[in-house]
């Protein structure tokens, strides 16, 4: 990682070449620096008191632990002993530190003494020190040999001079009874002196204490310098002598440049809270990772560079800056093509469109892309490295995991999906054109508050779906429940009938003729059965002649027995033949006695009875009561499509009134989200106001209404008419529903005035209609901005103010990396420092950000971590890349922003700001 980072500072350090160490000729370089190191500290100081004797060695000695020293020193001055700390460039030598001490009157033979140092007063140090270019930093103002012992006009003189930039403190009460802003008076302070006094054995005067509070508040009052706490390195606990053990106990974090400078520091200092933390702060944790931090951006072989330009980040704050044309959204596009953003960057047609005609292969008229065109991204992301790679041909881009040997471990896709959703990159307008949509707006807010509406959006699906179910199965059984009336009508008009038509008479006459019927015909097929079996015997009869007929070849007498035999049989065949006539003669007359019998005549009379009925009764009755049976049955399965229908018909009445308990839930959940949402931002928004408006994005609501009815294109003025009256609240959106689902039953609508509209909804399918009587509007969330005085509604504001107000939402809300191209286009430039620069001084600590910029207020006021000045090249290239510390960023910054050193100087003497 690049750019300005956060060190963990002592700078009130004393060596064995202090008189005052106590174990100063035991303790050596070697321990000394070691100690350094166990207890934490990245960077140190020297300060010996009145004197540099031991720089060189242990500065050579830091330098091969990696330990960043500053030379420095103590200086006594004037009559009252008050100390300063001076510290020198990181290259300064020993001799240069002493050569100053006798500059400004400290002797030799006093080296190491903190005792007299220089008769030289307060003033005249710091003096001498600021025309050096030195850093000074008044010694434990609040303790013995503090500025707090000198008259209140040199502490005025000193605690406002613009070139000193911080003071060392050290009683924490004072900064927490400071930081009430209160004026309190000598009574409450005397427990907060005790606590304080403790410390010193009780040993300090209350005199003295007062002027130790005095001085404190007189600094925290003015607000104009950096507070830093430093150790001092006490030989123990309450110890007034120096050694190791104190060394790393007190400490501030400082924020400086990779390779620490003494200009770097000054930088820091003057910057104040936003760079330095003294030890005050317990909950700042500077070594806390963030989740997601891009390091390396490589792009190979575009037509626009040949050679490779490598752009690194700072975990904090980047910014890419240079002169139109010189290819900065280059970069942030080239990220999004590697991180795969398309599906992101849709929803903005315009921006997309862009996009597109950028990420393709050249074609000689767009596209920056070749065949050889790679672009590789390096970041860490939950503790590990990855190196994401995407080529030109690739639909999708590669992800390895980058191993502890530097090795790569080939990830799945889901992983880079896991990566790009933790970086937000906004392309060159897309802010702006976020800020003039509803749905944009607040599926912005949704995607930060998702794990609280989820559930609740959850179960509105499944309440929707439970009342999709209900109504489909309604919609299948309205078309039996429709034929109830009729059904009913024919039970009744079967039941007539059968009452009719099932007098007994009627049916002794149908069940007699029925039963001689039956008996006519068993008798029929018992005659039948008896002349059939007498035929069988005679043609048995006939054809046994073809077996007497044979002969046995046998003499011995066979042939002549076996013939006499024959002769017998042929005669009894005879007299069998006879006998069969005879019973045939019987079968015959057997038939006309049953002609003749009672049987016959009875059924003769049965016969008559039945042509008298059937000539009384209609073709048809007479018909059906021959089947009175089948009747039953038709009444049977009727009156059973009729039980079947009235419980479905009590089925729907319950289906009905369990989607309307449905739909209220539905409307209670569409509420819950409403105060989910406006919980989000009462917590999370400063600087804008943002309300939530429950149900009342009547826009979003017609526009998804006129989808639904097929209607996107036509009928404008309809549509707009009754989104003013949903806006004006003439009516509720329910009542589109009601008046939409009554076009069968009324032939106009108070809703609908164009009659061709609202006739054309009779086409309209029941599953259209339910999601019409579903639709609800979304909540309309309303931002306002305080300008000058007055409150501006989003909806109503300038470009400049709508894109001021999204960009502060992105950037309060979340931790994912936020890569912004030139988020201050459109904006209004009042807005750009109050709530843009604010707020990226607010979240850099805890999110990255990139931004590409031609406003110096992001840079600049924005303390950029890491500047990347692009190059003014017909070929694609990176010119300077440093912090802001730099000389050379800060004169890029000038040139390209401010138009050069003179441009700048000219408008500062035409404000009044510069004479």
């Amino acid at each position: 990682m690049v750019g300005n980072k956060w060190y963990k500072t002592d700078l009130h350090l004393h060596s064995p070449e202090s008189v005052c160490f106590k174990d100063r000729d035991s303790v050596t370089a070697e321990e000394w620096i070691e100690r350094c190191i166990q207890k934490g500290l990245e960077c140190v100081a020297l300060t010996d008191h009145n004197s540099g004797n031991n720089i060189d060695e242990y500065k050579r000695l830091a330098e091969e632990r990696g330990l960043v020293l500053f030379p420095g020193v103590e200086v006594t001055c004037g009559d009252t002993g008050t100390h300063l700390l001076i510290l020198f460039e990181t290259t300064d030598s020993q001799e240069v530190v002493n050569d100053f001490l006798i500059k400004v009157g400290v002797c030799r033979a006093s080296f190491g003494d903190s005792k007299p140092g220089t008769e030289m007063s307060v003033l005249d140090v710091i003096k001498e020190a600021l025309k050096d270019g030195k850093v000074v930093i008044p010694a434990h103002i609040d303790e013995f040999n503090g500025i707090c012992y000198l008259d209140n006009t040199i502490q005025e003189k000193i605690l406002n001079n613009p070139d000193i930039n911080a003071v060392q403190l050290v009683q924490k009460e004072f900064y927490e009874l400071s930081m009430s802003h209160k004026s309190i008076s000598k009574k409450d302070r005397d427990p907060v002196y005790e606590i304080v006094n403790e410390r010193y054995s009780n040993t300090v005067p209350n005199g003295d204490l007062d002027k130790w509070y005095k001085t404190a508040k007189k600094f925290y009052d003015s607000q104009k310098m950096s507070c830093l706490t430093f150790s001092d390195n006490p030989h123990g606990p309450g110890e007034s002598k120096h050694g190791l053990w104190g060394i790393g106990s007190r400490y501030t974090y400082i924020k400086m440049s990779e390779t620490p400078t003494l200009s770097s520091l000054r930088d820091a200092l003057r910057m104040g809270a936003l760079r330095v933390k003294p030890d005050f702060i317990e909950d700042f944790n500077p070594t806390k990772k963030k989740k997601i931090c891009l390091e390396k951006l490589i792009i190979k072989n575009t037509i626009q560079n040949k050679t490779d330009i490598v752009v690194d980040f700072s975990p904090d704050l980047t910014t890419i800056i240079g002169s139109r044309g010189t290819g900065k959204s280059f970069i942030t596009k080239l990220l999004a093509f590697v991180l795969q953003k398309e599906d992101s960057i849709k929803h903005f047609p315009e921006v997309f469109s862009d996009y597109e005609n950028f990420a393709k292969k050249n074609d000689g008229r767009t596209g920056v892309l070749k065949d050889d065109t790679e672009v590789i991204l390096f970041l860490e992301f939950d503790g590990n490295r990855y190196e994401i790679i995407r080529a030109a041909d690739d639909s999708r881009s590669s992800v390895n995991r980058i191993t502890e040997e530097d090795g790569r471990s080939e990830e799945t896709y889901e992983r880079l999906n896991l990566i790009s959703e933790s970086i937000d990159i906004y392309l060159q307008k897309q802010i702006f054109e976020m800020s003039k949509n509803q749905t944009n707006i607040r599926d912005f807010l949704d995607s930060y508050c998702y794990d609280d509406l989820e559930p609740i959006q959850r179960e509105i699906r499944e309440k929707e779906s439970i009342v999709k179910q209900l109504a489909l199965e309604n919609q299948s059984k309205e078309a039996d429940i429709s034929k109830l009336n009729r059904l009913t009508i024919e039970i009744e008009d079967l039941e007539n009938q059968l009452k009719k038509l099932s007098k007994p008479e009627y049916q002794q006459i149908i069940n007699d003729r029925q039963k001689v019927i039956q008996e006519s015909k068993q008798i029929e097929e018992d005659v039948d059965n008896i002349k059939n079996y007498v035929k069988t015997l005679e043609e048995r009869l006939r054809t046994g002649d073809g077996v007497l007929e044979n002969s046995l070849k046998i003499s011995g007498g066979i042939q002549q027995l076996r013939e006499q035999l024959r002769m017998t049989i042929s005669s009894y065949q005879k007299e069998i033949g006879i006998i069969l006539n005879r019973i045939n003669d019987s079968i015959e007359t057997y038939s006309k006695e049953i002609s003749n019998s009672k049987w016959s005549i009875d059924r003769g009379k049965i016969f008559d009875k039945y042509s008298n009925l059937e000539s009384s009764l209609s073709e048809t009755e007479f018909g059906q009561i021959q089947n009175l049976s089948s009747i039953n049955s038709e009444l049977d399965k009727k009156r059973s499509q009729l039980n079947i229908i009235l419980s479905d018909k009590e089925l729907v009445q319950k289906n009905k009134e369990k989607i309307e308990e449905e739909l209220k839930v539905i409307r209670e959940l569409y509420s819950q989200i409403c105060r989910c949402r406006r919980n989000f931002v009462k917590r999370n928004f400063e600087g804008i106001k943002v309300a939530v408006i429950e149900k009342s994005d009547f826009e979003g609501y017609i526009s998804r209404l006129r989808m639904l009815l097929g209607k996107q294109h036509v009928y404008d003025e309809q549509f707009e008419e009754i989104r003013e009256k949903l806006q004006n609240k003439k009516i509720q959106y329910t009542e589109i529903y009601d008046s939409i689902a009554k076009v069968n039953t009324q032939s106009s609508s108070d809703i609908f005035t164009n009659t061709k509209l609202y006739k054309s909804f009779a086409q309209l399918l029941p599953e259209v209609l339910l999601d019409i009587r579903l639709l609800t509007p979304d909540d309309k969330i309303v931002i306002t901005l305080e300008l000058n005085g007055r409150s501006v509604e989003l909806t109503n504001a300038s470009a400049g103010q709508k894109t001021s107000a999204m960009l502060t939402m992105i950037l309060t809300l979340g931790n994912e990396t936020l890569v912004m191209d030139q988020p201050e286009d459109d904006l209004d430039s009042q807005l750009i420092n109050s709530l843009i620069v604010q707020n990226i001084i607010l979240k850099k600590d805890t999110r990255q950000i990139v931004a590409i910029t031609h406003n110096a207020n992001i840079p600049v006021n924005g303390d950029s971590e890491w500047i990347i000045s692009m190059g003014d090249t017909k070929e694609l290239s990176t010119d300077v890349s440093e912090s802001i510390d730099s000389k050379d960023i800060k004169l890029k910054i000038c040139s390209i922003m401010e138009g050069g050193e003179d441009a700048f100087n000219n408008r500062a003497v035409r404000y009044g700001f510069k004479k």
